[in-house]
């Protein structure tokens, strides 16, 4: 996967970060499990590392709406994906993130938070 400058994606508006953050998906989705696995790790840690919690939680919610725009399938597959590797973080990020993408999903759109969580 093509290297992204995340302190330059944290700072997009919310057009320019919808459009990079589909880019990343599209590709995540073209990998084998293992390189979904460690892409997604690193970038998770790269935005803890960098972002701010607003930051971050911006973020989580572009990619909680593009995530919704899924099919079923591919929606249930990401979202244990994503389980999986929030559970592989250390355990104080693994909590931050936990935290923060919960604010995300709350904060998110009604219709993108009951497809998120009927695929959970």
């Amino acid at each position: 996967m093509q290297t992204f400058d995340i302190t330059k994606i944290i700072n997009q508006n919310a057009q320019e970060l919808e459009n990079t953050m589909k880019t990343v998906f599209e590709a995540l989705l073209s990998m084998t499990d293992e390189e979904k696995f460690n892409n997604l790790k690193n970038l998770i840690m790269e935005v803890a590392k960098n972002a701010t919690d607003d930051q971050y939680v911006k973020l989580c919610k572009v990619n909680l709406k593009l995530a919704s725009n899924l099919d079923k399938e591919t929606l249930k597959a990401f979202l244990k994906l994503r389980m999986s590797v929030s559970s592989a973080l250390p355990q104080e990020l693994a909590q931050k993130d936990s935290m923060l993408l919960k604010q995300a999903l709350d904060e998110s759109d009604k219709s993108i938070k009951q497809k998120i969580e009927a695929a959970m």
